[in-house]
């Protein structure tokens, strides 16, 4: 139904995305026409449609994008710049960044490097029941470890190196996401502040929402 609304608002208006529910599209300055294209849709189908308005929208595909209301309020979806809960709190800070540059073009450097909350910069690693253990390479050796969960944070330290996963068969395969030089820190760090972790490698979190931000097409 979705579809053959669309194919009716074709030349009306332009279609910045369609999903199961609803659809995006621009007007052309002419919403009474486009309502009306509406209205014989929803007496033909018996189906209702709801209006909303947005000023902004920026988006990877449709199911990462964020979205600004009339009314000021924010909607965003997907990894990149959905808000995160305490059950899902990985690399905040660069959610933070990329979203603070769609919404306000406020440069990643400036949002990266002014936080102080270390818990932020945390990337979150869980070991599947494919692996049995996990090693960290430290200054030219391997550290073992056994726990199933880890936070990680990228490090400008030369003697802290890949976060790897181990099945005791195949090479440690390095998990995905994560720097190449890195730190573990498994204490509670609610309330941590980077003060104490002077090597976080800050770069490593600029680099990445540079990264992100691309995919969304944005030229940075």
């Amino acid at each position: 139904l979705l579809t053959d609304l669309i194919e009716r608002l074709e030349g009306s208006c332009q279609l910045i995305q369609s999903n199961t529910d609803g659809l995006i599209v621009k007007l052309n300055g002419n919403e009474d026409e486009v309502r009306a294209i509406c209205k014989e849709w929803e007496e033909r189908t018996g189906m209702g449609l709801g209006y909303d308005r947005i000023t902004k929208i920026c988006q990877k595909d449709v199911n990462n994008y964020i979205a600004v209301f009339e009314d000021g309020g924010i909607e965003s979806k997907g990894a990149y710049v959905k808000k995160l809960n305490n059950l899902d709190y990985d690399l905040a800070i660069v959610n933070e960044a990329v979203r603070d540059y769609l919404l306000k073009k406020t440069p990643v450097e400036n949002t990266i490097y002014s936080c102080k909350d270390f818990r932020k910069f945390q990337k979150v690693v869980k070991l599947s029941n494919k692996y049995k253990w996990v090693e960290h390479e430290e200054k030219g050796r391997t550290k073992r470890y056994d726990n199933k969960c880890y936070r990680v944070f990228a490090s400008k330290d030369e003697g802290d190196g890949r976060i790897l996963k181990c099945d005791g068969v195949r090479n440690p395969a390095k998990f995905g996401n994560t720097p190449d030089r890195c730190f573990i820190v498994n204490d509670d760090i609610r309330g941590q502040t980077t003060d104490r972790f002077p090597k976080l490698d800050r770069e490593w979190y600029v680099d990445l929402a540079i990264k992100r931000l691309r995919d969304f097409g944005v030229d940075v």
